[in-house]
């Protein structure tokens, strides 16, 4: 059925025009006939963002650090993926290959942190791995620090919400498509992408809104047998059932076939060991192939006496299946040979959660308040099937390793003949499908009190109860395990605005994160406390020169507590690893984002950050003290854009980026790996030129200008994840009346 509308609705606005977020035009020179519009850039920082309060306050009125980065800032950039955009966000760091995968005021985030990346408020992505794309997003909000008083468990950096595109009122037309390719000394390969976004009425009484959004991509990286085939459709509903009450239903189905990649080897973790930029150790055929279908349901509605309610629901259902090789680790003291492993995982994971909640305004006297109450919960299910998985041995009979720098499967035993698993393996270490169900149930209230046109001030609490199971479906001998917490999360902001354009405010906010219910101690419990996080921030913001400049100056200090780490040694065998709960980490630091209009045409936007991030206390002394993995001391960006509205150069715009990112520590240091890689700075130039004729709107953008070499992050295994050398991007969208 959604299908079957899907189509209606793109037959049906074939010949619209426009883009919803296309700047508006400019009146071109005289003498210069052929060039009908000029693009002027809009702000790339939204003066609102409710993902903070869930309330409709602006960004003056915040009492935390938030940013809404706009599509006009995404079509700046030019970029297919949120990830591609994180360099040029005030405090956040890339940490991994994956959206998830992100550094946010010094502490990471990963695949199974589910609210590190929002869509419309609620958790569950469609793709786990790579990133999700800005084909559909409106604009996307970050929240810095803990948020769990709103949104249940998450790390105290913060998070992204994608706040995804909405069907239109106005007919309109999108049609872009784009070409690729490295332009670099060392690397090769090339690209497409092309896209569709359709919006309208559907009815002559335009009460019914319909959108669809659809990209198809095909490329090859920079890395040997490096491909990947995105597909994306993303139809919409919205049904204006009353001049107060509004539903949209959007449905987002991905699908993406890629190349299995476990990246780079460091032997002896020394970077300067590191084989070519380009080298797999994975074959040509090896491949990862992601399915998933995300429908949310947004309803709200607005009652006479100012009270509203909001209701979000949002389903996920996704499955990824990676066959290939795996990198074990290193099959000789010397470094220089790889043992591998066969592998062929099945991986389920579906989210089902909801939200809803009522914002309640009235008066107390002289005090205006504006009142949240909501309730919050779901489930998130992870089924984890290995079919397949044979380490292969390094010696005796059917034996093989690879080469570190020259790897070649020449020689490789008959797969087919191979075992499905090694001979004695048991419980984890065997063909296993553990099943891992975490349900959470919360209710919160906040409310945000104004005083006088100058003092304001926010408090709120929640309340939050979690539940996790683990199944072992196929080994026998796993125990089960649950956990079940729950807590009291509180949070306070104050709030002083002696002008308009001037805001001073404080604020105090907590989080906390269920430890996984996989995770046992010595005696196969699991009873560990919830890690918990709260920070103390300030700040300024400020917009100025008649509002050509917004500013915002924050500075933070996070203390994170009850963090877990595992170990083999005097752990019994039947567990395996075992987990204790003992460590702590601080994250403190002061960051400052500008967002500008100096002059008519020109568009900037600039972040620094620094992050002061450490182990406090940890069961391995060695640690204590170090510096936090992937978390730059310092980090700076500026994105700038100029459009020429007259003259010989009208329609012509030209953009010009550059990003820092500072020293961080690759992994922790432990009593038997003391010596740890730190991964350098790097500082990364981007140089784009827009051209618009007509109707017709050309981007020129090169990334890595200058085709820099450098290290995104490390993870466990000595294994490295290069960045992209220089790239080249050409690209073209149109609008039809």
């Amino acid at each position: 059925m959604l299908c079957g509308v899907a189509a209606l609705a793109l037959t049906s606005m074939a010949g619209a025009a426009g883009a919803a977020e296309a700047p508006a035009p400019a009146t071109a020179a005289a003498g210069a006939a052929e060039v009908q519009e000029v693009v002027v850039t809009g702000r790339f920082l939204a003066t609102g963002a409710q993902s903070a309060t869930k309330l409709d306050l602006s960004v003056m009125d915040t009492p935390f650090s938030v940013s809404a980065y706009t599509g006009a800032f995404m079509k700046s950039i030019e970029t297919t993926n949120v990830s591609d955009l994180y360099r040029y966000m005030t405090g956040v760091a890339r940490s991994g290959a994956t959206g998830y995968d992100m550094t946010l005021r010094g502490f990471k985030t990963a695949s199974t942190d589910r609210n590190a990346i929002l869509v419309d408020g609620l958790p569950g992505l469609t793709v786990r791995f790579g990133s999700p794309p800005t084909v559909g997003t409106e604009h996307i909000e970050l929240v810095k620090g803990p948020s769990s008083v709103l949104y249940g468990q998450g790390q105290p950096g913060g998070f992204v919400n994608i706040i995804t595109k909405k069907p239109l009122q106005t007919p309109q037309l999108t049609v872009e498509a784009e070409g690729l390719g490295y332009a670099s000394n060392w690397a090769h390969g090339n690209g497409y992408d092309a896209s569709i976004d359709a919006t309208g009425p559907l009815g002559a009484n335009g009460a019914v809104l319909g959108r669809v959004i659809a990209e198809y991509g095909d490329s090859t990286g920079f890395r040997d047998h490096q491909f990947a085939t995105p597909v994306y459709i993303a139809p919409s509903l919205t049904w204006e059932i009353g001049a107060h009450t509004q539903a949209t239903l959007l449905v987002e189905a991905r699908s993406t076939s890629v190349s299995f990649d476990s990246d780079l080897i460091a032997p002896l973790d020394k970077l300067s060991l590191l084989p070519k930029y380009t080298t797999s150790y994975q074959r040509a055929g090896d491949i990862l192939k992601e399915r998933g279908v995300g429908t949310t349901l947004l309803f709200n509605h607005d009652f006479e006496n100012g009270v509203k309610f909001n209701l979000g629901v949002r389903d996920v259902q996704h499955k990824d299946h990676t066959t290939g090789m795996d990198v074990v680790g290193f099959a000789d003291p010397a470094n220089t040979r790889l043992q591998v492993r066969l592998r062929d995982v099945l991986n389920t994971r579906t989210y089902d959660f909801a939200d809803g909640n009522f914002s309640i305004p009235f008066d107390t006297g002289a005090i205006k308040h504006k009142v949240l109450v909501g309730i919050s919960g779901g489930q998130e299910m992870q089924d984890f099937n290995r079919l397949r998985y044979y380490t292969v041995p390094t010696t005796g009979a059917g034996s093989f390793t690879l080469d570190v720098y020259n790897p070649s499967y020449a020689g490789f035993p008959q797969e087919s003949a191979l075992p499905t698993t090694n001979p004695g393996a048991a419980g984890l270490k065997a063909l296993n499908d553990p099943r891992t169900i975490s349900k959470t149930t919360g209710a919160y209230a906040s409310d945000f009190m104004t005083f006088t046109d100058q003092w304001k001030a926010m408090v709120g609490v929640r309340y939050s109860r979690d539940q996790q199971s683990f199944h072992e479906q196929r080994a026998p001998g796993v125990p089960d395990r649950s956990s079940d917490v729950h807590d009291v999360l509180p949070l306070a902001g104050l709030i002083y605005e002696p002008t308009s354009d001037l805001t001073l405010y404080t604020s105090y906010t907590t989080s906390f994160v269920p430890i996984l219910a996989s995770a046992v101690d010595v005696n196969n419990e699991n009873h560990f406390a919830p890690t918990k996080a709260h920070s103390i921030e300030g700040g300024v913001k400020a917009n100025l020169f008649d509002n050509r400049a917004n500013v915002t100056a924050a500075i933070f200090d996070i203390k994170k507590t009850g963090v877990t780490s595992t170990f083999t040694v005097g752990c019994p065998t039947f567990i395996g690893t075992c987990t204790q709960q003992v460590g702590s980490e601080e994250a403190k630091g002061l960051e400052l984002e500008v967002s500008a209009r100096p002059i008519e045409g020109w568009s900037l936007i600039f972040g620094y950050a620094y992050t002061d991030s450490k182990v406090t206390s940890s069961p391995d002394p060695v640690t204590v003290g170090r510096e936090a993995t992937d978390a730059p001391k310092n980090a700076a960006h500026i994105w700038n854009r100029y459009d020429f509205s007259s003259g010989p150069l009208a329609g012509l715009g030209v953009g010009l980026g550059i990003s820092y990112t500072g020293k961080r520590e690759g992994l922790l240091p432990t009593t038997k790996a003391p010596d740890v890689t730190t991964l350098p700075a790097n500082t990364l130039a981007d140089l784009a030129f827009y051209y618009t004729l007509r109707k017709y709107q050309i981007t020129l953008k090169i990334s890595n200008l200058t085709d820099e070499r450098y290290v995104e992050s490390e993870s466990l295994g000595n294994t490295i994840l290069p960045g992209a050398p220089r790239q080249v991007v050409l690209a073209v969208r149109t609008t039809f009346d």
